[in-house]
């Protein structure tokens, strides 16, 4: 592949039309949880697609959607108020039962100018010791909680992420509002800061051994989402950058921590592009990608997709 050609590639990727990966499920027929038109929580027992859901018990969806982030599914709350927040809340399946043991705020400073918001100035989140069923929660009780939550002093140890991302840290809360813990989300700089944006990046709720499954990350300064599978040590997949509709496809292994993959732009894996090289550090696959024949070397990170 010539330079002119793989200067194409790369405008085509970053410029293709916008597409969103993560689901809002009260317009897909392909979750298991939904919001119908009367804003209720609704559930396809069996999780088939085309099949009709069964309403939740569970406080009034107005305003509220469904996110799908791998496989965990989230409620969203977005405020409509000049001080822009989300408050995410994690649904969990236990015997039948429909429960929640997270909520997960962010609040987010606005760019007055253009009403965008870039940067997240503080995060918080409830970590139920035993969750609770979904019929128990209510808005405003979200609200009672955080009013309830203990302030922290920020860490000093800082967040190392790449070029073109940010980090906040999370205080986590029990249900008395004491501190118990902190995680670490990223976002991209570039993009404007929404719930399908952050991602967990430090002392996440499931760990990452294997390089494997919905994954989060960047290639130099762009957000990417991954598609992996891992058997026996064998990778396949493939990638596209956040909110564009172009894929690449990958092939490679995981040997250890490591992982080493090469990049084509065909499924016929014919034409190679590039590769990647990452060790795992904690929740976190950090390394690089270099152009291939080009050279050109980017810092390359991935995560577990999640909250």
């Amino acid at each position: 592949m010539n330079l002119y050609t793989s200067i194409f590639l790369i405008l085509s990727l970053l410029f293709a039309p916008a597409l969103s990966f993560s689901e809002e499920c009260s317009k897909s027929v392909e979750c298991e949880f939904y919001i119908n038109k009367q804003w209720d929580l609704m559930r396809r027992p069996d999780g088939k697609a085309g099949r009709d859901g069964e309403k939740i018990n569970s406080p009034s969806m107005q305003d509220v959607y469904v996110m799908l982030r791998g496989n965990q599914y989230y409620l969203v709350k977005e405020s409509d108020s000049n001080d822009k927040s989300f408050v995410i809340v994690g649904i969990e399946k236990l015997d039948g039962q429909i429960l929640f043991n997270r909520v997960i705020y962010f609040s987010i400073a606005m760019q007055a100018s253009a009403q965008r918001g870039y940067n997240v100035w503080s995060a918080d989140e409830l970590a139920l010791t035993t969750p609770q069923r979904l019929s128990e929660f209510s808005w405003d009780l979200a609200s009672q909680w955080r009013d309830n939550f203990k302030s922290g002093a920020a860490s000093p140890q800082k967040i190392t992420i790449q070029d073109g991302f940010r980090s906040i840290e999370s205080f986590v809360h029990d249900i008395n509002g004491k501190i118990i813990g902190r995680r670490a989300y990223v976002y991209s700089a570039q993009l404007d800061v929404t719930p399908e944006s952050l991602v967990c990046f430090e002392a996440c709720p499931t760990s990452q051994i294997r390089f494997s499954g919905e994954l989060r990350g960047g290639i130099g300064k762009y957000p990417v989402e991954l598609s992996i599978d891992n058997e026996n040590s064998l990778i396949r997949g493939e990638y596209r950058y956040q909110n564009k509709s172009n894929k690449l496809y990958l092939s490679g292994r995981q040997d250890g921590e490591s992982i080493f993959m090469n990049e084509y732009l065909d499924g016929a894996l014919k034409k190679m592009t590039g590769e990647f090289s990452a060790i795992r550090r904690g929740n976190v696959f950090s390394g690089l990608w270099v152009a291939k024949p080009q050279g050109r070397k980017f810092p390359f990170f991935a995560v577990r997709d999640g909250i």
